[in-house]
């Protein structure tokens, strides 16, 4: 996995994104269903691409990202999805994560255009945006340490089923 320290500090790290609870109302909803499942089919329902739906569900989201009128589309689309709203799926504020993903190295290494690297992996350009912009917890994904935020199923495997980066 290519990470980098954040180059361009936050003004604030403490309490400065909110971990969204998108894979508990999936079990609230679906409790003997598949997490692969249900995310595949709430990907259906909320025309949400599966990816980036991966993302808000095992990653903290920053506060600043949540104002835009893009991701507030994109977590209405959710909840109406969800039948809930997004005071439910806000669980609580967590510290912004300290590392981002640094898919533009990623991409110059691997493929020669960001479009090619597009096509042949079938990423869509809101992943590629959220990895460009939002910090990581790589702990979630490495398994490194216990997650005490969503233990009945596994942020890793979730992550690198359908993110595939640092897997």
């Amino acid at each position: 996995m290519i990470i980098s320290n954040n180059e361009d500090e936050p003004q604030s790290i403490e309490r400065g994104a909110i971990q969204l609870k998108i894979l508990y109302r999936l079990e609230e909803l679906y409790p003997d269903s598949d997490t692969d499942k249900s995310l595949e089919e709430l990907s259906k329902k909320s025309r949400i691409d599966i990816s980036v739906l991966t993302f808000y569900s095992t990653q903290p989201i920053s506060k600043e990202k949540l104002k835009e009128p893009s991701t507030k589309k994109q977590l209405d689309k959710i909840c109406t999805a969800l039948n809930c709203n997004i005071d439910t799926l806000e669980k609580r504020e967590v510290d912004l994560p300290l590392f981002k993903f640094d898919i533009d190295f990623y991409i110059r290494k691997k493929y020669k255009t960001e479009a090619e690297f597009i096509q042949q992996t079938g990423t869509s350009a809101e992943f590629i945006d959220l990895l460009r912009t939002q910090y990581i917890d790589i702990y979630l994904i490495t398994g490194s340490r216990t997650n005490n935020v969503y233990s009945r199923s596994n942020y890793r495997a979730v992550w690198c089923k359908y993110c595939n980066f640092g897997c």
